[in-house]
């Protein structure tokens, strides 16, 4: 973790003779005059930046001030301590005589830094040099003639004010190397990395106070992937967002792939690799696998990928754990898809900020935490925390990445856990919502997204009670609920529609996503007495999050083709232009503009499609 600047000390010192202080603010600078940054004021703006070229040598203020007939006496010692001998004339013998004198001063240049992205990419996995890139990571060099060991290493992202420089200098390396990766930019930005253009400055400061130009390095944060599994061809699927181009790779063809049908996929927000979770079998293991992506052939719908590693969850055989309900009431029947036999490993998430990423095994009450750093889980394995992680179907983080929400994806779970995280990625129950409200509760959560830092939707997706229920308690139908992280409450602010054309929600709603003023709900038929009739995507303006406003909802034999049935996953692109909607039941992927709230694209069975499953956008956390 970087520590921000404070108190940067820039009081004069009398042992450097090429120091020069503006007497208006005292402001000092070395190896050539610097213009002051408003005085003391920590929000100004300094001036001095070198805009992504190296900075221009301005020759040692000492070399105009030396004598025609003064001399260095060779080698100038380490300690930059120099020996001027300066010749004079007696003026009572004529004779010429010889002055020896030490001063001590900085003979060095002040240090210079030079940077620029490392991976300047391009949508087929190559590089060129247009600063557009989904990898923001920066590298780059100090040079000083001083102590590189006390270099400090200052960065800030999108402004140049003083009080806003961070240091970094953990990430310098003995030669004057460094690189900060989007984690490192991230904490410099308080979460996550937004699309579009960025400024990233950076300056350093020796051993003896000698600070450099500023340095700037100037990109534009563009992801385009979208990633999912083919369950049933054991495939991973990549959509260009950009241009609708899809590739699919056999998981199986991939050498030192473990094998076991795939999941959930989860692109980390630079697009360098993809992860993929395989469920349990009686032949297979339940695991992580890290696949790297070497490049992407669009055109021949072909993509090179390695596994970098794969992590075992649970070993083969290993069986579910549930509570099975037994139906009481007709509204209420128990669909055999909630009880998988084997471990199955869902709501894959990542923590802005950081390097670590979750999932969640749905099918007991594990929470699984990696660094994907190291490709290795974090130490203890696994997050357990009784019966209040059974059946968690993720853990989702606020922006800021302080927060996460838990779901209960079952029969009669009202609860949203609240868990707060650690700079080391430990995770910690720190109390639950439940959802309630005067009409009763709300039961069966499969995802949450978040408004701000403190407010969240969730959807419940039951109608009605099961023997699970507790006595006395009423279950409303699929619901949509505000939550406010900071009063632990929750609020049912969409209740339940009786046909599709009313404003309520009308089918199970399993998945949300927020896009600009608007929120978008997946609905599924799911959970009532018959399977896979239908699926509806409803949209809402939450511009008031109090009170959403219903917007529209998509039909199958309207705007969705007409056999289009269980709207499952959903997912917001990072420029928040576009949302996937992904149907394992009737196998289509649809493309949805924001702007318009028109389908844009229709992915099929006819593009290779055969339970498409797990999406994924880089650039998002959930």
């Amino acid at each position: 973790m970087f520590t921000e600047e404070t108190n940067l000390d820039v009081t004069q010192n009398p042992e450097l003779d090429n120091q020069f202080s503006i007497p208006e603010t005292n402001y000092i600078t070395t190896s050539g005059f610097q213009p002051p940054p408003n005085g003391n004021d920590p929000n100004a703006i300094i001036p001095d930046i070198d805009n992504n070229h190296p900075w221009q040598e301005i020759l040692n203020p000492f070399d105009n001030i030396l004598l025609n007939q003064q001399s260095f006496d060779n080698p100038i010692p380490s300690d930059n301590e120099a020996n001027i001998e300066q010749s004079s004339i007696d003026p009572l013998t004529g004779e010429t005589f010889f002055d020896f004198f030490s001063s001590m001063f900085s003979f060095n240049r002040r240090p210079e830094i030079t940077a620029s992205l490392a991976n300047d990419t391009i949508l087929n996995g190559g590089t060129n040099t247009d600063g557009i890139t989904s990898d923001p990571t920066v590298s780059g060099f100090v040079i000083d003639d001083g102590n590189l060991q006390d270099m400090n290493l200052q960065a800030s992202l999108n402004t140049p004010r003083r009080n806003n420089f961070t240091d970094v200098s953990d990430t310098l390396n003995p030669d004057g190397s460094f690189s900060l990766d989007i984690v490192d930019l991230e904490q410099l930005y308080g979460g996550a990395l937004t699309e579009g253009e960025h400024t990233l400055y950076l300056r350093s400061i020796d051993d003896i106070g000698r600070t450099s130009q500023v340095f700037s390095v100037d990109f534009e944060l563009d992801r385009t992937l979208y990633g999912f599994v083919n369950m049933m061809e054991r495939e991973v699927g990549l959509i260009n967002t950009k241009t609708d181009e899809q590739v699919l790779v056999p998981l199986e063809n991939i050498e030192n792939y473990p094998g076991g049908r795939p999941q959930h996929v989860l692109i980390p927000p630079d697009e360098q690799t993809v992860y993929v979770t395989t469920d349990a079998s009686d032949t297979d293991s339940a695991n992580l696998v890290a696949l790297e992506i070497n490049g992407i052939d669009w055109s021949n719908n072909t993509a090179d990928l390695t596994v970098l590693n794969s992590l075992t969850l649970e070993p083969v055989g290993t069986t579910s754990e549930y509570n099975v309900p037994i139906q009481v009431d007709p509204s209420q029947p128990i669909g055999s898809w909630t009880q998988p036999a084997y471990t199955q490993a869902h709501g894959t998430t990542w923590l802005p900020g950081s390097p670590y990423g979750y999932l969640t095994q749905w099918t007991d009450n594990k929470i699984r935490g990696f660094d994907r750093s190291t490709n290795q889980f974090l130490p203890g394995d696994s997050f357990e925390f009784g019966e209040a992680t059974n059946q968690t179907h993720g853990v989702t983080f606020n922006p800021s990445g302080t927060v996460a929400l838990g779901t209960g994806y079952y029969y009669d779970d009202d609860d949203i856990e609240i868990y707060s995280v650690d700079g080391n990625g430990n995770l910690n129950l720190r109390n639950s919502i439940e959802l309630t409200s005067p009409e009763g509760n709300g039961a069966f959560t499969h995802y949450t997204a978040w408004a701000d830092d403190r407010y969240a939707f969730t959807a419940s997706m039951q109608f009605g009670p099961t023997s699970l229920t507790p006595s006395g308690q009423n279950i409303v139908g699929p619901s949509l609920w505000l939550l406010d992280t900071f009063e632990g409450t929750a609020e049912r602010v969409v209740g339940t529609a009786n046909t599709a054309d009313e404003s309520g929600i009308f089918r199970s709603p399993s998945d949300l996503g927020i896009a600009g003023d608007k929120l978008y709900v997946a609905e599924e038929d799911s959970l009532d007495n018959s399977f896979g009739d239908d699926g509806y995507i409803s949209v809402y303006d939450i511009s008031d999050i109090n009170e959403p406003e219903f917007i529209k909802r998509f039909k199958p034999g309207e705007e969705l083709p007409a056999d289009f049935a269980i709207a499952h996953g959903l997912n917001v692109t990072p420029d928040e232009d576009s949302v996937y909607v992904a149907s394992y039941a009737s196998n289509y992927i649809v493309k949805i503009d924001t702007e318009t709230d028109q389908v844009e694209k229709v992915f099929s069975s006819l593009d290779g499609l055969n339970m498409p499953h797990g999406g994924f956008t880089a650039g998002r956390y959930r």
